[in-house]
């Protein structure tokens, strides 16, 4: 009688073998859609934090003594997606790619509530809160990342 294996144990071997490498081969490309919506994200944050810092350094919440208006650049309407070069963030001393598939929303908002009157709020004047949201398109899915501060008036 010969000595080898049977058709079933060559079966079940390959049986075996295949769910390992399909279970490698799934983990391999859940890490490659990770790594690049990790990419993704990191891009978008920076854009974001050099956009925030962009509005501290020149004090851009306070561009105008009441708040900023729509077409200042400042104040988006929340559905807004507006290029990330767009104006007044357009000069080339700002470092922001033209034509990027990321997309910018700012919003500026008074920190003094309607309700709050009297001094002891007035300190909230001199305080707006500005957040920067950067958007994307992944997988056919909007995706975003929103970055706050709050700048203060300087006198």
């Amino acid at each position: 009688m010969k000595r080898g294996f049977t058709i079933l144990e060559i079966t079940f071997s390959v049986a075996i073998l295949s769910i390992v490498l399909l279970g490698s081969l799934a983990s391999v490309h859940y890490g490659m859609k990770s790594q690049q919506y990790g990419r993704n994200m990191s891009e978008a944050g920076s854009y974001a934090s050099r956009l925030l810092e962009i509005m501290a350094e020149e004090n851009r919440a306070f561009s105008t003594v009441s708040m900023p208006v729509s077409s200042s650049g400042y104040q988006d309407a929340p559905s807004a997606r507006q290029q990330l070069d767009a104006a007044p963030f357009n000069g080339s001393s700002y470092g922001l790619p033209a034509n990027s598939r990321f997309r910018r929303n700012i919003s500026v908002i008074a920190c003094r509530a309607a309700g709050e009157s009297g001094t002891q709020y007035g300190w909230k004047d001199d305080l707006r809160q500005v957040t920067v949201s950067i958007y994307w398109y992944e997988n056919q899915k909007e995706r975003s990342v929103s970055l706050r501060c709050y700048s203060k008036l300087s006198r």
